[in-house]
């Protein structure tokens, strides 16, 4: 099960269609809020997070995740439209395994990438 956060609901959309057609099933919450609202019934094995989202960054949803045990092993990447180097060493700080800047990758890469992480589950 993969949690894609990220306030343009047409991105959650085209990820979550994508994720289906390879088998792996995704939620999509559009905001902060909205994914700790969602990660109260079920827990994901992999986060795809936005960073830039209005009520609160994904980098502080990823600080939030680690600090409670039943999220805290939740495999994370970023998917943002920005890219800050700084801000990438503190997701990878943080646990963070990746970070994929919008419009610069293949949907087709970010798609395997988020299935890979799915598969290294547990190892």
């Amino acid at each position: 099960m993969i949690l894609i956060v990220d306030d343009h609901h047409d991105s959650c959309d085209v990820l979550q269609r994508l994720l289906a057609q390879r088998g792996l099933e995704a939620r999509c919450a559009h905001s902060a809020r909205e994914a700790m609202e969602l990660l109260r019934e079920w827990t994901p094995t992999v986060a795809v997070l936005d960073d830039m989202m209005p009520d609160e960054t994904g980098m502080e949803l990823l600080s939030e995740l680690r600090k409670k045990p039943e999220t805290a092993g939740i495999r994370v990447m970023f998917y943002s439209a920005v890219f800050d180097f700084d801000r990438q060493r503190e997701a990878q700080r943080l646990g963070a395994k990746d970070w994929m800047v919008k419009g610069t990758v293949r949907m087709s890469e970010l798609v395997d990438r988020i299935a890979n992480m799915c598969a290294m589950q547990g190892q």
